[in-house]
């Protein structure tokens, strides 16, 4: 480019996008994304090439329904979510869809106890018991803020990345169910 060249950025109908042109031709394009939503979703953000295979997608699951869902996986979750973690799903996503499902809120969320509501929700998320501590202030957001902000408090902790990353079923899943 030289200093006659004209410089010409264009705004596109998406916000964030730009295309930037010389002298009538494309140059680039760029989306402009803030630091605080990448960072947000970089957990999230896992290459298919990641994919699990067909016979670990299925052990995943089946330890993935027994933790969060406190039963064996059935054949619509087998095809379903298989598929899916055969793609770009991640066990962590896969966790979080199955405690913000219909089914397990209403197996074990409990307006009028949300002590116990909690307490499901440590078992499931982290594999152990809450302590009296996390009960008490988690039971407070429940109760402000909703179920789904202490999920995604509790999945997003240190703890939960610490312990089972995106990869990992918390606590292996759970006996019994298979």
């Amino acid at each position: 480019m030289n200093a006659n060249t004209k410089f010409n950025p264009r705004k596109s109908n998406f916000p964030g996008l730009a295309i930037t042109s010389v002298g009538g031709k494309l140059q680039a394009v760029t989306l402009g994304i803030s630091v605080a939503l990448l960072a947000s979703l970089t957990p999230f953000l896992v290459p298919v090439a990641n994919a699990y295979p067909n016979d670990q997608a299925k052990a995943l699951l089946r330890q993935a329904y027994c933790r969060v869902l406190e039963r064996p996986v059935d054949d619509d979750g087998l095809i379903e979510y298989g598929k899916a973690l055969r793609g770009d799903l991640t066990v962590r996503q896969l966790i979080y869809n199955l405690v913000t499902s219909e089914e397990h809120k209403n197996r074990f969320y409990d307006d009028d106890n949300l002590k116990d509501s909690v307490g499901k929700l440590y078992e499931h998320l982290l594999a152990r018991p809450a302590d009296e501590n996390g009960l008490k202030s988690w039971r407070r957001v429940m109760r402000e803020q909703g179920y789904e902000t202490v999920v995604r408090g509790l999945i997003d902790s240190q703890e939960y990345v610490r312990q089972f990353g995106n990869d990992k079923v918390p606590g292996n899943g759970r006996e019994g169910c298979q």
